[in-house]
């Protein structure tokens, strides 16, 4: 029956009305001054969230604030104008809304480098998935988010990132992690010199000893952070503070401490008008109150509590005061009250498990359709993946097609210049050839005193060459060598003619005397260096004349 407060960084403090309209006054005088674009996107983006609860007046703001961004092409406004609108939506419990806007920021911020929108993007994804209890994608959003600020060594992200991460742990049941955490969260803000963050992951490792059943580590931890939120001046913090204490002191068995703790955290709240505040106060107190037999005192403070729950529509605490009056009622011996008020605790604890039957349907159609979503997601990237890869090796393809087509043009380039040099070569050694052929020549018949032509039967000095040959040239040699002495180009088949031999025979009858003379030259060269080396056995001989 007595209540507590979990976790003070989930808890959203009341805004004052006075408060807000100053705020939203100052920035509206802002917008009308700032004159640098950034800024009055900056300042509409505030606005929106300030006026959140007035849903068409905060749209309008957050469209200005988008419309605005787009203008001037500013990535980092543009992200934050989607996390805005994930804000907006996570405000009115549309999770999976929320979680698309989300991820456009983390696209957009990932696509321009900008850690601050990323890490804050993940974080708020994480929160998403968080409250809808998908516990195990928040942790998995957590720690992607606290890698990036772990990066970037960004302390104020790290921290609430180990924050979020205990609270999971916390959640879960996992208190000893949750613990380790938290106590890395206190270092950074310690570092920080950030008090009311110090004060805050104090009061939710107390939270996590309490449920360990810890319950001095509790009590240490309460106070250390109590002491810090005085220092602050968070009077809400403190006075929740103070409740979880008087909880922690209730499961000691030390019933007046607790009163003790009860009755500041009740003062506290009174000084901000935090009703929700006060009714878990009264309503642990009045526990207190029936145990010790102060009845009267008890129930006229539990019907105060009863008639200020059921204008707040508070059904939890119009459960819990309504099932303390029963009870008070029954030990008074009125029992008539008793069944009235057991019944109004019936009624108040059946809507409050159709409530719970609803949001457990709404968590269940939730979940269905983010999961859902989620794999349509997978397979849309999967898609995307496969495209990537075809046009990757689409256009492998096309390069490797077109590498290898100029490698060829190339290769032809090139063998046609080798070509074109290798026949320029050839020619160039048989013009040379052919020259020293005709010099021989006109030495010869020179010396035969005979100047009349340069074409003149050229005479073989048979012995000299018979000799180099070892005597192994045949009657029909000596007539193939004959011609092309005379005529060095003459082609085989007229040769063949001329010595009546098959061309195969001729062909045959050169490569015996290339062999026999060593002849290297290459082609048709070949017959010419054979003539030129034949001539020069020869040289200047007078007998002998050739067949």
């Amino acid at each position: 029956m007595f209540k507590t407060f979990q976790r003070l960084l989930l808890l959203i403090a009341l805004i004052g009305n006075a408060v807000l309209a100053d705020t939203v006054d100052s920035l509206r005088n802002v917008l009308t001054k700032t004159v640098n674009d950034t800024g009055k996107t900056r300042t509409l983006q505030l606005l929106s969230w300030e006026l959140r609860k007035d849903s068409a007046t905060s749209w309008a703001y957050a469209n200005q604030a988008m419309k605005l961004a787009e203008k001037i092409q500013h990535p980092h406004s543009i992200a934050l104008s989607y996390n805005l609108y994930g804000d907006l939506l996570q405000f009115r419990d549309d999770n999976i809304g929320a979680i698309m806007q989300y991820e456009m920021t983390l696209k957009i911020a990932e696509n321009n480098s900008d850690s601050s929108n990323i890490g804050g993007a993940l974080n708020n994804i994480g929160i998403s998935y968080d409250y809808m209890g998908r516990y195990d994608k928040a942790l998995e959003y957590y720690l992607l988010a606290l890698k990036i600020n772990e990066e970037a060594r960004h302390k104020p992200g790290m921290a609430y990132g180990f924050c979020n991460v205990g609270d999971i742990y916390d959640t879960q049941g996992h208190f000893k992690d949750a613990i380790s955490y938290y106590e890395k969260a206190h270092e950074i803000y310690a570092i920080l010199n950030d008090k009311e963050g110090m004060a805050s992951t104090l009061n939710n490792i107390g939270i996590a000893f309490n449920q360990m059943n810890d319950y001095d580590e509790a009590v240490q931890h309460y106070l250390k952070a109590r002491k810090l939120f005085e220092q602050v001046g968070d009077i809400q913090s403190d006075a929740v503070c103070l409740t979880n204490l008087g909880e922690t002191y209730v499961k000691l068995g030390e019933v007046d401490k607790a009163y003790e703790y009860y009755a500041l955290s009740l003062e506290r709240f009174k000084e901000i008008g935090y009703k929700l505040g006060e009714r878990v106060c009264w309503i642990n107190i009045s526990h207190i109150l029936l145990d010790r037999g102060q009845y009267s005192e008890a129930i006229e403070q539990l019907i105060a509590v009863l008639n200020s729950a059921v204008g707040a529509i508070d059904l939890e605490n119009i459960k819990d005061a309504a099932q303390l009056l029963s009870e008070g009622y029954q030990k008074m011996g009125d029992f008539k009250k008793a069944y009235q008020y057991h019944m109004q605790f019936s009624e108040a604890k059946d809507s409050l498990f159709r409530e719970a039957s609803e949001r457990s349907m709404i968590e269940m159609q939730t979940r269905y359709e983010t999961e859902k979503k989620e794999k349509e997601n997978d397979l849309l990237k999967k898609d995307i993946e496969l495209q990537e890869k075809e046009l990757e090796r689409s256009q492998f393809r096309q390069y490797t097609l077109v590498t290898i087509s100029l490698l060829i043009i190339a290769l032809m380039i090139i063998l046609t210049l080798n070509q074109r040099n290798f026949k320029k070569q050839k020619l160039a050694e048989t013009e040379k050839l052919l020259s020293q052929v005709a010099l021989l020549k006109a030495e010869n018949a020179l010396q035969k005193a005979d100047q009349s032509t340069l074409r003149s039967k050229f005479n073989i000095n048979k012995d000299r060459v018979d000799a180099a040959a070892g005597s192994r040239l045949n009657e029909s040699d000596w007539k193939v060598l004959s011609v092309i002495c005379d005529r060095p180009t003459t082609s085989n088949k007229t040769i063949a003619d001329e010595v009546f031999l098959s061309v195969d025979g001729v062909k045959s009858s050169f490569k015996k005397m290339y062999d026999l003379f060593d002849v290297t030259a290459s082609g048709r060269n070949k017959k010419i260096a054979l003539v030129l080396h034949v001539m020069k056995l020869s040289e200047y001989s007078t007998g002998n004349p050739g067949s």
